[in-house]
């Protein structure tokens, strides 16, 4: 059984940036990123893209293992500048579960 949340709290935030290590562990050319840095970016310090417009970090989980993420939003900034309605999806990995 696979379920979606969204993150709203520390916890989740944290769970939701570890998760790339789980994916990546046996990748010899992975060069993870600071663990503190990817934390501060995704609270939206020093982050524009955040500042720009809403966005919303999900956590899939299989059973009670995270199994995927994803991060989503708007940039409204841009789409002002454009004249245009789309948004993003970022930080999107997962499990190689088919």
């Amino acid at each position: 059984m696979v379920t979606i949340e969204e993150v709203k709290d520390s916890n989740g935030l944290k769970r939701f940036a570890e998760f790339a290590w789980s994916v990546y562990r046996d990748d010899p050319y992975w060069v993870p990123p600071l663990k503190g840095e990817i934390l501060s970016t995704l609270e939206g310090k020093g982050n524009p893209l955040f500042m720009n417009g809403p966005h919303a970090l999900f956590i899939a989980y299989k059973d009670t293992e995270v199994s995927g993420r994803i991060c989503v939003g708007i940039n409204e900034t841009l789409n002002n500048k454009k004249n245009k309605a789309e948004g993003y999806v970022c930080m999107f990995e997962c499990c190689s579960d088919y």
